[in-house]
């Protein structure tokens, strides 16, 4: 029931404006210098390698990731919405069609004169976000970025992010619910600077209409939820405000003389009156 991602910001981070209007209409974004060209998000997308992360963070105890539900919520899980996987050829060719060049050679893209520099945050107590965080500045160098690494305290990354005064962040969302309509992530009227979840002021007209009609399907008929949701997965994985790196697992140990447990996400005691204790006699 959580999953980790690097959050992009995709408007300017001096200028934050909510998603909405008082009366529902949209408010156009200024678009972040760098991260507001789908053809940067995607170069990074295919130079980000999260296996290589799962493996060196999570010793593989975590599930590939393609979108915000988990794979455990198997009923509206895009099944077969395909994690993002490295191609730096692919990725040095969106980058340079962006117009972002190595002229130089110095292993750094400019365009205009500008280098293809960002900040990336996460918490200085996590010491997997930790590790995280210097493996994707290590992979992104790969494609010409400059990725400045400032691990901070958790109050300091959460007024950045909320506030959307950053570039990009490693974060994620524990406790998820099993049910994607409880996510606040990527509507337009959830784009509220200090305060919204949607903190990359993402908008897309299209995922508006299909969150807000998956949850008034009459006699809230999963299939048609379903639906719904996988095709805001496709939109959400093609837009990338979030590059998706993992759901982690958690590894239960259980005393032998301990009978009758099952585990599962929601909650982990779902069945805690059918667990007994076997007498050692």
């Amino acid at each position: 029931d959580s999953i980790s991602f690097i959050a992009l910001n995709l408007a300017n981070p001096t200028n934050p404006q909510p998603g909405q209007a008082a009366d529902g209409t949209l408010i156009a974004q200024e678009a972040h210098p760098i991260l507001g060209d789908p053809q940067v998000r995607q170069a990074m997308a295919l130079t980000i390698d999260a296996r290589q992360i799962n493996q060196d963070v999570h010793a593989n105890l975590a599930a590939p990731l393609a979108s915000y539900v988990a794979p455990k919520v198997k009923w509206a899980d895009a099944e077969a919405l395909q994690p993002y996987t490295p191609n730096l050829v692919q990725a040095a060719a969106l980058l340079s069609a962006a117009g972002w060049q190595d002229d130089d050679n110095d292993g750094v893209r400019e365009r205009a004169g500008l280098p293809l520099q960002l900040t990336l945050l996460t918490n200085n107590d996590s010491p997997a976000r930790l590790q995280m965080g210097e493996l994707i500045r290590q992979q992104l160098t790969q494609s010409g970025f400059d990725v400045r690494f400032e691990p901070v305290d958790f109050e300091t990354l959460t007024t950045s992010l909320l506030g959307q005064t950053y570039d990009m962040a490693v974060i994620g969302w524990d406790n998820l619910s099993a049910d994607p309509g409880s996510s606040n992530f990527w509507h337009s009227r959830n784009d509220l600077p200090g305060s919204g979840f949607n903190f990359t002021s993402y908008q897309n007209i299209e995922v508006d209409q299909l969150l807000d009609n998956a949850q008034r399907v009459p006699t809230c008929d999963a299939n048609v939820r379903a639906a719904l949701y996988n095709i805001a997965q496709q939109r959400i994985h093609e837009d990338l405000p979030y590059i998706f790196l993992s759901s982690r697992q958690t590894v239960w140990a259980l005393a032998k003389r301990w009978q009758g447990i099952q585990t599962d996400a929601w909650p982990v005691d779902f069945n805690v009156w059918t667990w007994w204790e076997k007498s050692n006699n």
